[in-house]
């Protein structure tokens, strides 16, 4: 895609703001971002599914801020993966409110052709709970699994390590811009992940760390994954945000035990309660999609 194509998403992107459910309705309706922009506050208007207040801000919403952005990614060396381009992952396509635009840095493998599994949990992990996403993702990756995880402390790090130790790719979606100076003490694996995988984010590459960023990020998480494994995770943990938004999706849902006097076993204890699959292992999750996932893969491979 031309950089008018990717300019135009950019531009939806600020326009409708992160998150947005309009998203889907406008990629459903039109062609391409640039056809909704040509249409017009007349047209936007027959939709019928725009506010005032969303027209308003659409049509004040200017170009140039998006060739602005698009201009740092170039700088920045970020890729720029719109709804209309080929390496826009599907699964996340059909998700309530999919990102127009994910900013990349590394490459995005195809992730529509793997099993992607999402490990997640807190950031105050215990070294049990440290071990168990390693090994866990580790297993994954051997087994040819792309793992998805935040990018963040704990859980999220330990499983992005356990999938490069087992020589696999691994996907961290953060909740700020790529670029934008997070957990500065990880930037030396994110920099490892980018070269065996990829950082994403659907802001823009400066986009700064706001608190609620990151219960929209994880809708990406769970979107991208056909299923979310949860390791440890407190009663208020994001980690539950993002298995429940699994359950929307209609994914997978794992979770792994962990002693019930801890703190951090109350939000698993109660996603095992409400029937996620308990888990101790990679070939638990694996034995879920070998006569599903791996079977169709094999047919359509004969297909061909």
């Amino acid at each position: 895609m031309n950089d008018n194509g990717k300019v135009y998403w950019i531009w939806l992107q600020q326009a409708l703001k992160y998150g947005s459910n309009k998203i889907r309705t406008v990629n459903l309706i039109y062609d391409s971002a640039e056809d909704f922009y040509n249409a017009g506050i007349s047209e936007w208007k027959m939709c019928g599914c725009f506010t005032k207040k969303e027209i308003d801000f659409m049509s004040n919403c200017k170009l140039d801020k998006a060739y602005l952005v698009l201009d740092r990614c170039k700088q920045l060396g970020q890729d720029v993966v719109t709804m209309s381009d080929e390496r826009y992952p599907e699964s996340l396509r059909h998700i309530a409110n999919p990102p127009c635009v994910l900013y990349v840095k590394g490459e995005l493998p195809n992730m529509d052709n793997k099993i992607c599994i999402a490990v997640v949990g807190t950031r105050s992990a215990s070294l049990y709970g440290v071990q168990m996403a390693f090994d866990i993702s580790w297993e994954l990756a051997k087994a040819g699994v792309i793992v998805v995880s935040g990018g963040a402390l704990g859980i999220d790090e330990s499983a992005h390590k356990g999938a490069l130790q087992g020589g696999g790719k691994t996907v961290a979606v953060l909740g700020c811009g790529v670029n934008y100076p997070y957990l500065m003490q990880n930037e030396p694996l994110r920099e490892v992940i980018a070269q065996n995988g990829a950082i994403i984010s659907e802001f823009a590459p400066d986009f700064p760390a706001y608190p609620s960023n990151f219960p929209m990020r994880n809708r990406i998480i769970s979107g991208l994954s056909l299923g979310t494994v949860v390791v440890e995770a407190s009663k208020r943990s994001g980690s539950l945000i993002t298995a429940g938004l699994a359950l929307e999706q209609n994914k997978d849902v794992f979770a792994v035990p962990v002693d019930m006097n801890s703190p951090l076993s109350e939000g698993t204890t109660a996603l095992i309660r409400d029937g996620a699959k308990v888990v101790t292992n990679g070939e638990d999750i694996l034995c879920e999609y070998r006569t599903s996932y791996f079977r169709e893969k094999e047919k359509e491979k004969k297909r061909r």
